[in-house]
């Protein structure tokens, strides 16, 4: 699907799971965010699903940069804690690494990015503070 409108700024990275307000990143796939002058435009592709969305920057709400550990390393951690310790080694390992998420909020509808690196991180930054900048904008009375 090709929208007609110009896009000033994009970002892209894994895909992520939302559920219950728990993140997680997709098995596979990958989600693009680009912004345009009048809207947010979401690309997400999985491996057996595909999301086309677009949100009026008038509508959105919030944007918010969030680390969260890995879960799965947690519950393992707690699952093997009774072996010899050794879930004391998943339970640090669930501080020390963890996920960086892109997040903007409209209305009912969430857009998250999972971020993989120092350098995407920036992008987020940049990204996160352009489609606040364009939302304020655009929610201005003219």
């Amino acid at each position: 699907m090709n929208s007609p409108h110009t896009v000033l700024l994009e970002i892209s990275g894994q895909a992520a799971n939302s559920y219950y307000n728990f993140l997680s990143p997709a098995f596979m796939g990958k989600t693009t965010l680009q912004l345009s002058e009048t809207r947010l435009i979401e690309r997400t592709r999985k491996m057996v699903a595909t999301r086309y969305c677009e949100v009026l920057l008038s509508e959105v709400d919030s944007a918010e940069i969030t680390e969260d550990g890995m879960s799965w390393l947690l519950a393992l951690g707690l699952i093997t804690l009774w072996v010899f310790g050794i879930g004391l080694i998943f339970i640090v390992l669930y501080f020390i690494f963890k996920y960086k998420y892109l997040i903007i909020r409209s209305g009912s509808n969430v857009q998250v990015v999972c971020i993989a690196n120092a350098t995407a991180m920036e992008r987020a930054r940049t990204f996160m503070v352009e489609v606040l900048s364009k939302s304020e904008q655009a929610k201005l009375p003219k």
